[in-house]
């Protein structure tokens, strides 16, 4: 009946007294070639191979270490094999590792399909793209699927660059201001998010976020919703044990975020949760010994493949990394509020332990999520405050230093800053912004004229002491900005937190858009992140498609990842309430 179907036999393989009787049979009964060369395979050729599978590492099986694998492939009966592996051992990622060397392809446990297929993609193994692609790579006449469609990953090309495979099912460790932006710009580019956090209210608080997240967005690309219809809330791993623990977020009917969870750090369910994630965002107070003690756990359940990235604002990588036992996984990822809207985010290693694969998995990462990574190396990666925040941090010395001598109010200030030149640098930044000013003689003239000023005493370089009377005019100068005579904000928002927090996002949202028509600095960004939502799009409807026309059965063969051996290259890359103030 296989045969009929154009479902070809697969010899399974379990240690090399299988693999001598086969070559037995194949080598001594000549009717058997024959009965196939007559067949409906038409004999064993490149476009028709024998399918044979290596099911090792088991009781009562070969192991699957180097050595013996390598003999095993090294025995195949013909030229014209296709052949694919998979191990029982502790290790089943290493030995995924070792098929595409030997020329071979993967089957691996679906729980680990999203490790293997970052693995594969750093090593630089090519990636079949559909069930069609694999069939005729098997060599397979049916249009029957020959691959689970979870497992199919896709590399575009979008604006001469590649559209990276996407994280599927991310941890956001930390519930806060930051670490719930974190978890709404994931779930609402389709990734399954799991919030880890002990405060009983995190779930009320993560879903104040994800409501101002989904308005600004559907402000910012208003067919968003439709353009990820075909990801949102279908990745999750079920957690089946228990799932009264689970804090499960409502569907909502215009725009569905039911693929965000919130759990305690002691639920009995966060082994699975860390088993399954390919990408931990981390999101915890800015104390050294917090974020270890939380790697720590993440360390023993989370695939080594999986990357751990901070969003410390300032703390050194290298201390990050002190205590951990694979310290080349981790890496800043500093974002800056709101998340979920702006752009930018400062990814840095230590230059002694971060790996290549971990800086470069982090940065494709962020650009799958319509992020700008600023790909700090050298000095920067290793300056408390990063780059970002030092030009924050010398600003607010100085805003604070004119309250403290009574030069200037909190108001005036902030009007200084929004009404002047906050809104170039919106789009310029410091340095664009002076070369201008020098004129056509550009940034030579500008330092020639103005650089004599730099003596002058203008500035501060210490901050001032935050004394109880400072603390005090601060804070009363800050609420008449939102609920005093001369506010700066309607009386209709006031001191509403939220009220005020979506104000802010209208204007990103606005001053987002209209770079975008500009197409320049962070409007850039956004035109490229729609161009990846686009295929994203396109890709995801095309494999629907294809998997809905194959009619798979359970009889077809689940190969993982297929590989072309002739195409396979070595990368030169191998591979709680937040604290962050930016």
């Amino acid at each position: 009946m296989k045969e009929e179907l154009g479902i070809k036999p697969e010899f399974e393989i379990l240690d090399t007294g299988d693999l001598w009787f086969l070559n037995k049979k194949l080598v001594e009964e000549k009717e058997l070639q024959r009965k196939r060369c007559q067949g409906s395979f038409g004999g064993f050729t490149k476009s028709n191979p024998i399918l044979i599978h290596f099911n090792i590492g088991r009781v009562g099986t070969a192991p699957s270490d180097l050595s013996t694998t390598k003999a095993l492939v090294d025995n195949l009966p013909s030229e014209y094999c296709v052949f694919s592996g998979s191990s029982g051992e502790s290790n089943p990622l290493q030995f995924a590792a070792l098929m595409p060397l030997l020329g071979g392809n993967i089957r691996i446990d679906a729980a680990l399909v999203s490790q293997a297929r970052f693995l594969m993609d750093t090593m630089g193994v090519k990636l079949l793209l559909n069930p069609g692609d694999v069939r005729k790579k098997l060599g397979l006449k049916t249009s029957l699927a020959t691959a689970i469609p979870s497992t199919i990953a896709t590399k575009c090309e979008v604006d001469n660059g590649k559209m990276e495979l996407p994280a599927k099912n991310v941890v956001c460790y930390g519930g806060g201001v930051i670490g719930a932006g974190w978890a709404a710009r994931f779930a609402l580019n389709g990734a399954s998010v799991t919030v880890i956090d002990p405060d009983p209210t995190c779930g009320s608080k993560v879903r104040a976020v994800v409501e101002n997240a989904k308005a600004a967005m559907r402000d910012l690309i208003p067919n968003i919703q439709e353009k990820l219809a075909h990801t949102i809330g279908k990745n999750f791993v079920p957690l089946n044990e228990c799932k009264e623990s689970l804090k499960a977020l409502e569907n909502d009917p215009n725009f569905a975020h039911s693929n965000i969870r919130v759990i305690k750090p002691d639920d009995p369910n966060i082994e699975y949760v860390l088993r399954a994630t390919d990408f931990i965002q981390e999101s915890l107070p800015e104390i050294p010994e917090v974020k270890q003690q939380a790697y720590g756990l993440m360390e023993i359940f989370a695939p080594q493949a999986c990357v751990i990235a901070s969003s410390t604002s300032g703390i050194l990588p290298s201390t990050l990394q002190e205590s951990m036992l694979h310290k080349g996984r981790l890496v800043v990822g500093h974002p800056f509020n709101p998340v979920y809207l702006l752009p930018l985010v400062e990814v840095a290693g230590s230059q002694e332990h971060t790996t290549d694969a971990t800086r470069l998995r982090a940065e494709a990462v962020y650009r799958s999520i319509g992020m700008k990574p600023l790909m700090l190396g050298g000095k920067a990666g290793e300056t408390p405050g990063f780059v970002a925040d030092r030009i924050l941090e010398a600003i607010w010395r100085e805003a604070l230093h004119m309250v403290n001598e009574g030069v200037a109010t909190t108001t005036e200030i902030d009007v200084a800053m929004a009404y002047g030149p906050g809104i170039r640098f919106s789009f310029m930044g410091t340095f664009l912004t002076y070369r201008l000013a020098g004129g056509p003689r550009g940034m030579r003239h500008f330092l020639q004229q103005f650089g004599p000023c730099l003596k002058w005493e203008w500035t501060k370089l210490v901050a001032p002491e935050l004394t109880d009377e400072l603390i005090e005019t601060i804070v009363k100068q800050s609420d008449d900005q939102v609920i005093g005579e001369n506010a700066q904000v309607s009386e209709e928002i006031g001191g509403d937190l939220r009220k005020l927090e979506r104000k802010r996002d209208e204007c990103i949202v606005a001053s987002l858009r209209g770079l975008k028509n500009a197409d320049f600095a962070a409007g850039e960004v956004l035109q490229k992140y729609e161009l990846i939502l686009e295929e994203k799009e396109r890709v995801a409807a095309s494999l629907a498609s294809d998997s809905l026309s194959s009619g798979s059965t359970p009889d077809d063969i689940n190969y993982a990842v297929v590989n072309e051996a002739s195409d396979l290259t070595m990368s030169s890359a191998s591979s709680m309430t937040n604290g962050t103030t930016s």
